[in-house]
């Protein structure tokens, strides 16, 4: 508890990559999240434009316990095949040990 970690979170693809936003965060009172800090890389050839955009979150935890971080993040977009839109959610767990922070 009260230590930091990061969580990353990656978009590549074809496309305006310069468009896409940060994953939608939920409040969730064990998690203490800050801005991410965003890097992207964007190719450009033959026509096409391709790259990554990489979210770098840091957080804490001031409870024990088990945080699933699709709780949190998730990140909506439309697909092209199915013509629908889809979710996309972390499949991560952190299981936080140590003695509560908050009082």
């Amino acid at each position: 508890t009260g230590e930091g970690f990061t969580y990353n979170f990656g978009i590549s693809g074809e496309g305006n990559i310069n468009s896409i936003n940060p994953p939608k965060t939920k409040q969730i009172h064990l998690l203490n999240t800050y801005d991410p800090n965003v890097r992207q890389q964007i190719n450009r050839g033959n026509g096409r434009v391709t790259g990554i955009k990489e979210f770098n979150y840091y957080m804490t935890i001031n409870e024990p316990g088990q945080v699933k971080l699709a709780d949190y993040f998730d990140w909506i977009y439309f697909n092209p095949v199915t013509a629908k839109y889809d979710t996309l959610r972390p499949t991560a767990i952190v299981n936080v040990s140590g003695e509560s922070k908050v009082n």
